[in-house]
């Protein structure tokens, strides 16, 4: 039963650990970034400070759609393994989950 938990069930926990981790480092870059930025925008020439920040502005937009996407596919991963984890728990009286049905 256990090799069974660590084939099916752990590769998923361990891609949504991943995925959690990839999040907080863009979470991470983004405030630096934004910290970098306003820094920064003093010393850009006024004629390029529009077409820079506008362009700043959809990059950021664009991580921000991609944590939206990776914390969408964290939550499923988390799901997904949990009910894989619940369906290969042993019942109280010893068998699996998954075995409730066949008598």
């Amino acid at each position: 039963m256990s090799d069974l938990i660590e084939d099916r069930c752990l590769p998923m926990l361990r891609s949504a650990s991943r995925l959690d981790d990839t999040d907080t480092r863009i979470a991470h870059l983004q405030l630096h970034l934004g910290t970098v930025l306003a820094e920064l925008h003093p010393a850009i020439p006024t004629p390029a400070s529009g077409p820079f920040c506008r362009a700043y502005l959809r990059f950021d937009e664009e991580l921000e759609s991609v944590r939206c996407a990776l914390e969408e596919v964290h939550g499923i991963l988390v799901h997904d393994a949990r009910q894989c984890l619940a369906a290969l728990s042993p019942e109280p009286g010893g068998r699996p989950a998954s075995m409730r049905l066949r008598g």
